[in-house]
């Protein structure tokens, strides 16, 4: 099990060359940018990250959709590691905290199997379909600190935590862990508010079945546990302090749906079966879907991906838009081949769920199994979601051709367990192909740039107008603010990325003395290589600003102070990037 760790680990460590930039260590992914910013600030002035970010979304600023614990708990991490590494670079340290939960998170999906009832060989697979996913490698690469490798872990642990109390019911402890748990996982992502539901639902069945009577006092510990931490962690919360309800702040919303949970949990485990507890359980749930049902619903929207300037962008499209739009194969390769048993794996999950005689801790496993594998069907992003299905699931589905008195494998069962191995290996090639710099092949293209902008803005700080996309980027290199930045959750994210589009849709012309003031305006392209600046308006590729910006005279009101040039076939340079001030503004 050490060697298929060490070759798991070893492909999350070959995204270092896209970490090492000229002179530092970067990050993978726009982003890593903006948590390294978070955490970086925060373990110089205190663990604790401000949570309103005055130089995004100028001039109002805006208030982060991330919860405060994730960056809090990197900071505290990289404040230990800087304690015992002082003379190493702070983002290099960082960087390599994903790696290390790589381990710590095999070890989970090791404990959740043996948890299962899996024989070590067995285990063995699940630890194999995990540790050789080229997905599992990027979520736990080198520098790509964005909070998916903690998320990870969160779903694993409350996974393994609902198993435990499932499979001893009576114990107080277990109903604890797993409140514990279930709160601290919406501390790392607002998101993980949707672990509630394989709960709810596995109780809902225990309560059909008359046997909730067996959670009778672990349900009282696993309410009041979920609830004192659900509200510890809430108290820093500049969103919870402001008496904001939505669900993509960590916020009041978060703590009335863990009330709403431990109300209905302890009326099932008080409770049987009847006419009058069913119509008292129905009114329970009406009243929570009145008091947060709008939420609810724009939730669903996040979810589905169904929000303002989410089209286009690959970590919201679904699997089966990737497998029939013309990516099947390296979507294939990310998830490895076992994406495509993926209904099959779902079918026996949920005939194991509707069938087992107990509602215990395999039957928890299968049902969180079967909410990741719906998850991250629906968006690439919820990619990690799947790792539990794909992995223990599909280990699990094995069971059948396990001989009990010796845990060994029918034949049958050796050679799917072969198959479902060598299905993983053909992703490896993945990690052959040249990685760009922080994994955008835009970014590795102008990267200089941003050299240039943190010069500029060391020596005369301003406001700088960027693609909203790239805004992390900006942020993290420079002291300049920007009007937007890769966050577009919430109503004023959304509203400052659709005025940098509409900016950059409008002549140059009409930018100086336009509110708010802008001093410096950042456009880029790396197609400009190949392709003049009129050819890639004309495809719509460029905006009317930025392709007047890249004209070899600047309108009136605009000066050049940095640009990347790049060679072409004939020998002559052409700039890909600039950094053009608005001198009207000054």
């Amino acid at each position: 099990m050490a060697v298929v760790l060490a070759t798991g680990l070893f492909g999350s460590l070959t995204f270092l060359p896209s970490v090492q930039l000229i002179g530092e260590y970067g990050f993978l992914g726009a982003d890593s940018f903006y948590h390294a910013l978070r955490i970086m600030g925060a373990t110089d002035s205190g663990w604790v990250p401000r949570e309103f970010d005055t130089q995004s979304y100028v001039p109002t600023g805006h208030l982060v959709a991330w919860p405060w614990l994730y960056d809090s708990l990197m900071s505290l991490v990289l404040g230990l590691l800087r304690i015992a590494m002082p003379t190493q670079d702070p983002a290099m340290l960082l960087g390599a905290v994903p790696p290390a939960f790589f381990l710590l998170n095999g070890a989970l999906i090791l404990l959740i199997s043996k948890q299962a009832g899996l024989a070590p060989s067995l285990r063995l697979l699940a630890l194999l379909l995990f540790c050789w996913s080229p997905n599992v490698h990027f979520v736990h690469g080198f520098g790509h600190i964005d909070h998916h490798f903690a998320e990870t872990t969160s779903v694993l642990c409350v996974t393994l935590a609902t198993m435990r109390w499932f499979d001893s019911p009576d114990s107080n402890l277990q109903g604890i862990l797993c409140g514990v748990a279930l709160s601290v996982s919406q501390g790392i992502a607002t998101s993980l508010i949707v672990l509630f539901a394989p709960v709810l639902l596995l109780f809902g069945v225990v309560w059909c079945r008359g046997r909730s009577g067996d959670f009778a006092q672990s349900a009282r510990y696993f309410a009041a546990s979920m609830l004192v931490t659900q509200t510890l962690l809430l108290l820093p919360s500049q969103a919870f302090l402001e008496l904001k309800f939505a669900y993509y702040w960590f916020s009041w919303f978060h703590l009335a749906a863990s009330i709403i949970v431990a109300v209905l949990v302890g009326a099932m485990a008080a409770s049987k079966p009847s006419p009058r507890t069913i119509q008292g359980l129905t009114l329970l749930a009406c009243l929570a879907l009145l008091l947060s049902g709008t939420q609810i619903m724009k939730g669903m929207t996040y979810l589905s991906g169904d929000l303002p300037l989410y089209e286009g962008i690959l970590e919201v499209e679904s699997v089966y838009a990737s497998l029939t739009g013309g990516s099947f194969w390296i979507t294939v390769a990310r998830y490895t081949p076992l994406l495509l048993l993926t209904p099959w794996i779902g079918f026996q999950l949920s005939k194991a769920l509707a069938t087992e005689p107990r509602v215990d801790g395999r039957a928890a496993m299968a049902c969180f199994a079967l909410l990741g594998l719906a998850l991250a069907m629906a968006q690439y992003r919820f990619n990690y979601f799947a790792y539990l299905g794909l992995s223990v699931g599909a280990a699990w589905m094995l069971l059948r051709y396990q001989v009990a008195e010796t845990g060994k494998l029918r034949w049958p069962g050796t050679l799917l367990a072969l198959s479902f191995a060598l299905a993983c290996i053909p992703g490896w090639r993945l990690h052959a192909t040249a990685k760009p710099l922080a994994g955008s092949v835009e970014f590795s293209s102008v990267y200089p740039i941003y050299l240039s902008l943190r010069q500029v803005c060391a020596d005369r700080p301003g406001t700088v107008l960027a693609r909203w996309d790239h805004g992390h980027y900006a942020r993290y290199f420079s002291r300049c603010g920007v009007l937007a930045n890769n966050m577009v959750v919430t109503p004023v994210q959304t509203r400052g990325a659709l005025q940098v589009m509409d900016r950059f849709r409008k002549p140059a012309a009409a930018l100086p003395g336009s509110e708010p003031r802008i001093s410096y305006v950042l456009v880029h392209n790396s197609r400009l290589a190949s392709s003049s600046a009129t050819e890639l308006l004309e495809e719509g590729v460029l905006e009317p600003l930025e392709a007047e910006l890249f004209s070899d005279r600047l309108p009136e009101g605009f000066s050049l102070v940095a640009e990347h040039r790049v060679p072409l076939r004939d020998g002559s340079l052409r700039p890909i990037a600039r950094i053009v001030e608005v001198s009207r503004n000054n």
